[in-house]
Parts: structure tokens; C-alpha cells; sequence
């Protein structure tokens, strides 16, 4: 039997707001659950263009993931 659901806050996890060291450390624990890598290594090869190529083919959508997440963290693609 279903059961029934009061309002939308039962379908969504809570929120948690990250400091930005929080938010650094998560993004650091992605990026090594993901690729392999380090955060800061990620985003040094994310903005050197060395992912441009296969980001956006099947299979590959942790790139453009992390590149999100990593947007906070320094400059993107084209910003010194």
C-alpha cells in the first residue's frame, strides 16, 4: 500500500549549506571518486582545454559535472 505523501518537502532531501572550505573539500572528494584525481588537478586540466574534446560524448557527463562544481573555485575556461 502506498503510502500517501503529505506535502513536497517529503519527496527532497535536506538541504546542507557548505562553507566554501566544506565546499572545496566536497568537490576535491568528487572529483577523486569520479576520476581519480584531485580537485585542483581536475580544474587545472578542465581550463586548459584538455577535456574538451570528450565532454560532451556518452558516458562521459562527470566531466561537465565536476566543470560545474569547479566553476566556484577559480577561473573557467578562458578567465586568467
Amino acid at each position: 500500500m502506498a503510502v500517501p505523501i503529505v506535502d513536497e518537502t517529503d519527496l527532497l532531501p535536506p538541504v546542507v549549506e557548505l562553507n566554501f572550505e566544506e565546499s572545496q573539500a566536497f568537490f576535491d572528494d568528487k572529483a577523486r571518486e569520479l576520476l581519480g584525481i584531485s580537485g585542483e588537478e581536475f580544474l587545472r586540466r578542465w581550463n586548459a582545454g584538455e577535456y574538451d574534446e570528450i565532454a560532451d560524448e556518452p558516458g562521459n557527463s562527470d566531466y561537465i559535472y565536476l566543470g560545474l562544481l569547479g566553476g566556484s573555485f577559480g577561473a573557467g575556461k578562458g578567465e586568467e
